[in-house]
């Protein structure tokens, strides 16, 4: 690959020998088909792109013939049928006989230099030959055919397509208009969710295309941009349009996928506008065209950004081989452990011969080295015979015990063993190398390799594999087959100095750079490999762990059949090679890999048959060096060992209980191990084996004097404290004895992050009463650690999930409040406010607790003080009416923020004291819960509240808010608000605002719940039923339904929406309709079947038809802390009795001591109030007589 070539101009090569359909309608017909034929260019195009990237042809027999035998005798019976009438079978049910096959496609098959017919594993794509068309009457193909509105063929022409090639899993397919299949070389369109789309030109192209989409990530350097890596840096893309040309190519379609390609000086980008696992990709012929890549694209690039080809064609440029005893690898994979200076033996037996490559005349008929007489060796071309019986060479010999074996210039191989004599041309060029070996109790096999760089591997009870076993550019110089005590191993040597070494049982393979001058190979049954040249012999120790770190994983993988398992997403076949990227992957790759095995094998509250066996095996990879991702692979073992306790989980005797026990007992097994990895020289490695073990508290030996004993010894803080804190949740489960280490732990002698850890462990043990000196660890907890680095804390710091955990202990929340208020420094004090604030959103009774704590703050000297107590008071529902003495003197605080906060706080309860400051400000200084909170001071807010309106309208003084359409925050606000008054008096100017198309949505909210008295507005809302904004639209035919009472013309609007879903806003306006919504009932109905709206529909159903039997289970499961939840409450409360099923979630959300709503945290609190006032009434009404 010396010569650069620029695929900027690979558009320039393309347009000189691809079809020029532009052109067919100014071309005569026949020029135009002639044009199309001529395809000989564009397979020379395809030939020099694969050489280009290192593809060079094998020769010898495809590995994925056009045929197989039995399928071409199938073909012909099927043409035989077609002809005689006769009844056959109908493999090719799928294929019409009547069509033509392009010729382009006949032409491809027979390539050469085919790369899909000689290495298919390049591409995973699955051939169809026949072409089968779409739509498949054998329904066996997924596409359907062209629509008839397609832009590809004309009228009355056919519509069904010619399919020929397909993604692995069919999720595409690729083929051509059954109405072109008489041209040579057709158009190709893809299957895709929008249906067919043209691909490729041609045929001709599309191979290309396919070849640039499949050969450069192989033999190629890759360099790989993540979706995150776009968004940090949102001008890359830009910048690759501007610096490279796109190579005349289509978007290729496939998987999800619409990938634009630029070309480079030697490299390709691949730019995905569609879904791929990558945006952007770059395909280096070598890597210092990356580099220029990167270069010229400004990014500063890290060593990780870097793959290397999976193929290394290229002759390596070594030096000759000189190695004394006591050299050594650097990986440790082997050492020097004798060296003679004697040129290499042939052994009178056994593997052989160990010396070099021979060429012995042949000696005549009945030689075994004779290579023209005996049986036939069948070729691409069927039988291969010497050119010349008396002058023919044997270039290869090898023998083991009765199996000879001999091969020649002519590419044969000739075996004689058990008494036979067979052979088969296996190469493309002289033999160079070969070794015979009985492996014991099993196979006779051959090793044999060739000047152009192939090794084929025979077992010669059989007919040979198609594919060459390896390959590389230099010529094999010696091959070799032993039995170590690993189990069977291959070694072969090219030329350049490359020894390679293969364990069978695994197929792990290893290269040793050795040297040239290598001319013979042995592998003992020591575990040595004795290389032999000019140079002498020289013994090697091998290392097998070294050589194949990947082979003690890749077989206890085999022992199980994964394909045979269920994961979360279909079969676990995947998870072997994923398990392996996560073992032995770069760091990205391998989180990457992880991440799929997580979602394989782990849900909250589910185990899956293949997630104890691949967690027993991931326990293996964590203890693994080469693990990138040990942390990550030990927090998914934690939640797999966790999950049998998940709340989640059911409860009872069941399959999923049986497989997450089955899962807890795999990881417990490994306890051992796990203790084992506490010495780990990694910190976070020693801190993350602490979170697993606290998964086990009824472990026997105990584990929590083994951990104390850890801790006293650990020197790395965050390790330490990771430890303390499992200590704490062993002993939460198990009834150990820790309180009074762990208050020891808090003591000022021990590191900041082992205080915070100890604080923590203490919190898991929800005493009764919390020692002196865990408020002040928890008031450090602000502060930056080590901790914060610890899977303990995952994406939290350290202060995080201490503060979550206090979160679900009042007492020691009240402790930590009164304290961190009393502690020095703004912020401290700042952020005891705010988690003040938490705790009170959190529990029921914090707001009794924490409110006197922070009205003491109210006179604070600090703004920043005075303003955060002020703002989390005016969140605290009701009992902020308890504060309003305090809070009054600070509606004129100097501080605006503080001033502003104490306005909101008393007009959400309603205070009369901030009556001046809201009228002064003209209502533009609160929120809709403040308007809401002020309903009963309507008779003094109303002048103020007409002059807004009339100015949001338009219609009065000062009016410069409005706008057609325009929805001022703070209008919208009033709006809202006024939802809790009767808003009556208001009616003219919400009429205003409607005419002129000001809040519209809001204000027919409004006037709906005047109904029959807003009747002044029913012509305005009916103009609205045609407005340009659906919104709009429907927020008006809400509001005609209810002024009217008629569901009519409202449901010409709704009904759509009301039989697709309903959600919550929907849900609660068909329940106040009441009788009036029992139109809307065969819409709502339907919605019963969906467990995602059969709650909503049910209230709904029940609310206007009163139908008990049919809602109530409905309701009954709909029960819970939601806005539907409480329209089924007040269903139930209605019911009575008949609804005991629910009394368990009606006493929950009645008498828990945790906040259940789930709201805007501005008013949470007070719709928790709500709700559970209104879940005490149905509990009432259910259990009462």
């Amino acid at each position: 690959m010396s010569k650069i070539i620029d695929y900027g101009r690979f558009a320039e090569r393309l347009a000189r020998v691809m079809p020029r359909w532009d052109e067919r309608e100014r071309m005569p017909q026949a020029e135009f088909a002639a044009h199309l034929a001529d395809t000989g260019p564009r397979w020379e195009l395809l030939r020099e792109f694969q050489q280009e990237w290192g593809y060079e042809p094998p020769g010898g027999a495809p590995s994925w013939p056009r045929w197989s035998e039995d399928a071409h005798k199938e073909y012909l019976r099927r043409l035989k049928a077609e002809a005689t009438g006769e009844e056959e079978d109908d493999e090719f049910a799928g294929v019409d006989l009547a069509l033509p096959i392009p010729r382009a496609l006949d032409e491809w098959w027979d390539l050469p230099f085919n790369s899909f017919t000689y290495q298919p594993r390049l591409y995973w794509t699955n051939p169809e030959w026949p072409p089968t068309v779409r739509p498949d009457p054998s329904g066996y193909g997924v596409s359907e055919g062209l629509p008839e509105d397609n832009p590809f063929v004309g009228p009355g022409e056919d519509l069904r397509v010619c399919v020929f090639k397909a993604e692995y899993q069919y999720c595409n397919e690729w083929g051509y208009p059954a109405a072109e299949a008489h041209l040579a070389d057709p158009r190709v369109l893809v299957s895709t969710e929008d249906g067919w789309v043209v691909q490729s030109g041609s045929i001709s192209e599309f191979f290309l295309h396919l070849a640039l989409e499949r050969l450069p990530p192989h033999f190629g350097w890759t360099l790989e941009f993540t979706y995150g890596d776009l968004k940090e840096d949102p001008g890359l893309v830009e910048r690759v349009r501007a610096a490279y040309p796109e190579m005349g190519l289509r978007p290729w379609r496939e998987l999800a996928q619409e990938a634009y390609t630029y070309g480079a000086p030697d490299a390709i980008i691949r730019h995905d506008v569609g879904e791929g696992d990558y945006p952007l990709r770059v395909f280096g012929r070598n890597r210092a065209a990356l580099e220029q890549v990167v270069r010229t694209l400004g990014v500063e690039p890290t060593e990780e950004m870097f793959s290397p080809p999976y193929y290394e064609g290229a002759w390596l440029d070594l030096a000759p081989i000189t190695l004394a005893v006591g050299d050594a690898d650097d990986e440790g994979r082997w050492k020097v452990r004798e060296s003679r200076t004697q040129p290499p033996v042939t052994l009178p037996d056994g593997p052989a011969p160990l010396g070099r490559p021979v060429e012995t005349p042949v000696a005549g008929p009945g030689d075994p080295a004779e290579m023209s007489d005996g049986p036939e060796a069948i070729g691409p071309g069927g039988p291969v015979r010497a050119a010349d019986d008396s002058h023919d060479l044997v270039t290869a010999v090898g023998r083991d015990g009765g199996l000879l074996a001999a091969g020649g210039r002519d590419g044969g191989v000739r075996v004689w063993w058990d008494g036979d004599e067979r052979g088969h041309a296996l190469h493309n060029g002289p033999v160079t190398a070969l070794a015979c070996f009985n492996v014991p109790g099993g196979a006779p096999v051959v090793l044999s390799g060739d000047e152009r760089g192939a090794l084929r591997l025979w077992d010669v009870r059989r007919e040979p594999l198609a594919r060459q076993y390896a390959r590389r550019a230099a010529p094999v110089v010696a091959v070799a087959a032993g039995k170590p005590p690993t189990g069977l191993a291959f070694a072969a040597a090219w030329a350049d100095g490359l020894v390679r070494l293969w364990d069978v049982d695994s197929g792990e393979s290893a290269d040793l750079k050795l040297g040239t001058g290598i001319g013979a190979l042995e592998l003992g049954d020591d575990g040595t490999l004795t290389v032999g040249g000019g140079h002498g012999t020289v013994v090697l120790e091998l290392s097998p762990q070294r050589l194949w770190p990947r082979r003690d994983l890749v077989l206890r993988l085999e022992e199980t059949d994964w394909d045979g398992l269920e994961a979360a997403e279909g079969t676990a076949g995947e998870l072997p090679d994923e398990i392996l990227t996560v073992a032995f992957g770069r760091e990205r790759e391998a989180e990457e890999a992880l991440r799929k095995v997580r979602r394989a094998i782990h849900r909250p509250g589910a185990a899956f048959p293949a997630t104890a066996p691949a967690a027993a095996v991931l326990l293996d990879v964590a203890a693994g060096p080469a693990c990138q991702v040990r942390v990550s692979v030990l927090s998914l073992l934690s939640n797999v060992a966790d999950v049998l306790t998940d709340d989640e989980m059911p409860t009872g005797e069941s399959a999923v209980r049986r497989l997450a026990q089955a899962t807890f007992e795999a990881v417990e097994a490994r306890v051992p191990m796990l203790l084992g990895l506490l010495d780990d020289p990694d910190p976070l490695v020693r801190g993350a084996v602490a979170v697993v073990l606290s998964s086990f508290p009824g472990h026997r030996p105990p584990l929590v004097p083994v951990l104390r004993e850890r801790v006293a010894g650990e020197t790395d803080p965050g390790a330490a404290g990771a430890m303390v804190i499992c200590v704490g949740v062993l002993a939460r489960d198990s009834g150990e004895p820790v309180v009074e280490w762990l208050t020891g732990l808090l003591a000022e002698e021990h590191s900041h992050e082992v205080r915070i850890a100890a604080a923590l462990a203490l919190l898991e043990l929800d005493l009764e009463e919390y020692p002196d000196g865990l408020a002040p660890a928890i008031a450090e907890a602000g502060r930056e650690s080590a901790l914060d680095a610890q899977l303990w804390t995952g994406s939290k710091s350290g202060a995080e999930l201490l503060y979550s955990m206090m979160s679900i202990r009042l007492p020691a929340q009240v402790d930590f409040v009164r304290f961190g208020l009393a502690a020095p420094g703004v912020s401290t004090v700042v952020r005891t406010v705010e988690h003040a604030g938490l705790s009170m959103r959190r529990w029921r009774a914090a707001p009794e607790r924490m409110l006197p704590l922070l009205a003491e703050l109210l006179h604070e000297e600090e703004p920043q003080i005075r303003a955060a107590a002020v703002t989390e008071i005016s969140k605290a529902g009701p009992a902020v009416a308890a504060m309003a003495d305090a809070l009054v003197p600070l509606l004129g605080d100097e501080d605006e923020t503080v001033a502003a906060g104490a306005l909101e706080a008393l007009a959400r309860v309603g205070d009369s004291r901030c009556l001046p400051v809201l009228i002064g400000s003209g209502m533009r200084r609160c929120s809709e819960y403040a308007v809401a909170g002020m309903a009963a001071h309507a008779t003094e807010l109303l002048p103020h509240l007409r002059a807004f309106l009339g100015a949001s309208s338009g219609a009065g003084p000062g009016a410069d808010l409005g706008a057609a359409g325009h929805e001022d925050a703070r209008l919208t606000a009033v709006l809202h608000g006024l939802r809790h008054w009767n808003v009556a008096p208001l009616l003219p100017e919400l009429l205003g605002l409607l005419e002129r198309g000001v809040a519209v949505a809001d204000v027919a909210s409004l006037l709906a719940g005047l109904g029959a008295a807003a009747s002044d507005a029913v012509p305005a809302l009916r103009a609205r039923l045609d407005d340009d904004i659906p919104q709009i639209r429907r927020d008006a035919a809400w509001a005609l339904w209810w002024i009217t009472g008629d569901a009519g013309e409202p449901l010409r609007v709704l009904g759509p929406c009301l039989s697709e879903t309903l959600d919550d806003t929907t849900a609660q306006r068909l329940f106040d309709l009441g009788t009036a919504a029992a139109p809307a009932a065969p819409l709502v109905e339907p919605l019963l079947e969906d467990e995602r709206t059969a709650g909503a529909a049910a209230c709904v159903l029940y609310r206007s038809t009163g139908d008990t039997e049919r809602t109530l289970p409905h309701l009954t499961a709909a029960v819970a802390a939601t806005p539907v939840g409480m329209l089924a409450i007040r269903c139930l409360t209605e019911i009575g009795s008949p609804a005991a099923a629910t009394i368990p979630a009606l006493q929950r959300i009645a008498g828990s001591a945790y906040v259940q709503a789930t709201a805007p945290e501005d008013d949470l609190i007070a719709t928790d109030l709500t709700y559970r006032d209104l879940a005490a009434t149905a509990l009432a009404r259910v259990t009462g007589p």
